[in-house]
């Protein structure tokens, strides 16, 4: 019976090591200061409507409610602009190379050195050294996405469409999105600047790779 509790505190003990560790490799490569950022927003817009009933004056309420909910947009705005501007550009974008599941950046995205598209080399994905990880994280986003931040709720289905590039150390720069409905653009864009970047950055014939991709987002709410 001792034996026995021993080996069950002892197996605890071993699962909660491996959840700290579990825990810490994650927070590693996750931006925690950055989805908290947003909750402070949002609990800001919620806690300033609330300070208004619409049933009592819906005129006002109106009012307020598109005068804070324009505060918060513009508080998502610029915690986006400033994460943008602290994410530099490291390595050089060749555009000689062209992976086939990705698309070349558009005329208006390229420096202006380039007056020129001129592909060199057509490689396969699985050319790349690394780039499991940008399959991975096209599953997994979507999945893990937080929602929970989202809070507009007017439509049943919104899309956002976020691109990326991945820079020599992996990391995730100039992120920018489209889509109708700018919240949703906005978090999905922090979000992903929270995620940071990949563990490993993307490698093709030795050489660290700067590339652009592309990530879709869907919330349904019906």
């Amino acid at each position: 019976m001792q034996h026995r509790l021993i080996l069950i505190i002892s197996s605890i003990i071993f699962s909660l090591s491996f959840q700290k560790i579990d825990a810490q490799k994650k927070k590693k490569f996750f931006n925690e200061n950055i989805l908290t950022e947003v909750k402070i927003i949002q609990k800001r817009f919620s806690d300033s409507v609330a300070r208004y009933d619409y049933k009592k004056d819906s005129i006002l309420f109106s009012s307020k409610y598109r005068q804070f909910y324009s505060d918060k947009i513009d508080g998502l705005k610029n915690l986006y602009e400033n994460l943008y501007d602290q994410h530099k550009l490291i390595g050089k974008y060749d555009f000689g190379i062209f992976i086939k599941d990705t698309e070349p950046p558009k005329e208006d995205q390229k420096p202006e050195i380039f007056t020129e598209i001129e592909i060199r080399e057509i490689v396969d994905a699985d050319q790349i050294e690394n780039y499991q990880q940008v399959d991975d994280l096209r599953k997994s986003l979507p999945i893990n996405f937080p929602f929970y931040l989202f809070e507009d709720g007017a439509e049943d289905l919104y899309k956002c469409i976020l691109t990326y590039i991945v820079d020599v150390d992996g990391k995730f720069k100039r992120i920018r999105y489209s889509g109708k409905n700018i919240e949703f653009n906005l978090i999905s864009a922090l979000y992903l600047y929270a995620i940071e970047g990949f563990e490993k950055p993307l490698f093709y014939n030795k050489k660290p790779l700067v590339r652009k991709f592309a990530q879709p987002i869907t919330l349904n709410l019906q």
